[in-house]
């Protein structure tokens, strides 16, 4: 439809497959998420088989190989975790490519037509907002039909706020608070902290759930949080580097 997109920040790029043969963690069904040398990795459990994808700089990328298969397996074999888990590794499907998936289209609607989902923007694999955007913005549409715009800023609104809770991943901050906190429970043992700790783990669950992604309350927590967060560890030795 050639509809312009406001571009994300970050130039990533993301390359996954199917794979059989690799360890999985307990519980079973476990997804996990790690941090790589130059970027992040994911683990998802499936019926019968593991989906396991990479997502770094595109620089980064280029540096393991000229092909997304040099690339993916380049990425598993020099990260310790990884290539353990995946030492009987067996891929069963080709790899998929995904490169600046960070887009928000600029027009949501039109007449006869209007974007729900993915469509109208996708924010970054981390965390998946995907399948709660899919839901929840049918349900707004439904609630919206007859006020597009007022439709097309609350999915922006959802967006950005999504944008604002990933970009504490990638440029430290929410390493630094963990370690900060963790820190801190071990100087100061007791009720009160591990309050505060189920506290803060909560609130950051039903952000990255979509359930409170747009709190005010929320995000002004975290932005209070990630002030004394270098007590511990400096952020910026956490990042997950840009370009």
């Amino acid at each position: 439809m050639e509809i312009p997109a406001e571009v994300g920040p970050r130039k990533d790029v993301a390359y996954f497959a199917h794979y059989e043969g690799f360890e999985t963690c307990r519980p079973e069904g476990q997804v996990i998420i790690g941090r790589l040398a130059a970027g992040w990795c994911w683990r998802i459990p499936l019926r019968d088989c593991l989906s396991v994808g990479v997502v770094m700089n595109k620089d980064d990328a280029a540096q393991l190989g000229a092909t997304p298969e040099e690339r993916l397996e380049g990425a598993i074999a020099r990260d310790p975790l990884l290539a353990a888990a995946g030492k009987h590794r067996r891929r069963l499907t080709e790899i998929a490519t995904y490169t600046n998936y960070q887009l928000v289209s600029e027009r949501g609607h039109g007449p006869g037509w209007v974007m729900t989902g993915d469509a109208f923007g996708f924010v970054d694999p981390m965390l998946s907002p995907g399948v709660y955007l899919a839901l929840h913005s049918a349900e707004l549409l439904i609630e919206l039909l007859d006020d597009l715009p007022a439709y097309s800023r609350e999915m922006r609104k959802l967006l950005k706020a999504w944008m604002e809770l990933i970009q504490y991943f990638y440029d430290g901050r929410i390493f630094a608070m963990y370690h900060t906190g963790m820190a801190f429970e071990q100087m100061f043992p007791g009720k009160i902290t591990g309050s505060l700790h189920r506290f803060f783990d909560r609130e950051v669950a039903l952000m990255a759930s979509g359930l409170d992604i747009t709190s005010r309350f929320g995000h002004g927590m975290l932005q209070i949080m990630s002030h004394p967060a270098s007590w511990k560890t400096n952020p910026a030795t956490l990042a997950i580097r840009q370009n």
